[in-house]
């Protein structure tokens, strides 16, 4: 015999809508990595959601996709699969570094269509502009046709207008 389950104490279930999320730009007149940006990537990681960081432009050793680091349980890192830290002064790129800039962006771009993260943190994602990589508006486009609830932060030092424009918070570093 099945239990019947009456209609009234059936409720219909109410979605719930995560809050749009935001775009913030750091831009510094140097090459670095803000650590208030490392520090708000492991807290939102450690509020149990998930957070991507990608370093376009860092090297190491056993870095790229197939090698990602995890800082906390829910905090992916990744890198460029390259042997070294590229110099954003002389743009130099060899064809495997090239392809694996490439590939890095390709997952990226996934990524923030997917909404399988709460926080991506991009460092140096507009040098793939500098460097002829990628289209500036494909960039553009990706971020303002992310998932909703997915915040963007953005790091570097070239940062175009463009992006500043659809920014809903920009912070412009000194170095003093």
């Amino acid at each position: 015999m099945v239990a019947q389950i009456e209609p009234a104490l059936l409720k219909p279930r109410i979605a719930r809508k995560l809050p749009r999320g935001i775009v913030q730009v750091f831009t510094t007149p140097e090459r670095s990595f803000p650590t208030d940006v490392m520090v708000n990537a492991m807290r939102v990681a450690s509020q149990g959601n998930k957070v991507l960081i990608v370093q376009f432009f860092q090297g190491g050793i056993g870095q790229g996709l197939g090698s990602p680091v995890k800082l906390v349980e829910n905090l992916q890192w990744l890198r460029a699969d390259l042997g070294r830290n590229l110099d954003l002064a002389a743009p130099c790129l060899e064809s495997q570094e090239r392809s694996n800039i490439l590939a890095l962006w390709s997952f990226t771009a996934k990524a923030l269509a997917s909404g399988d993260y709460h926080l991506l943190v991009l460092d140096e994602l507009m040098e793939l502009i500098t460097w002829d990589l990628v289209p500036e508006a494909v960039l553009l486009g990706a971020i303002e046709d992310r998932s909703d609830h997915t915040s963007v932060v953005v790091t570097g030092v070239n940062v175009p207008q463009t992006l500043l424009a659809i920014a809903d918070q920009v912070t412009h570093r000194r170095i003093s």
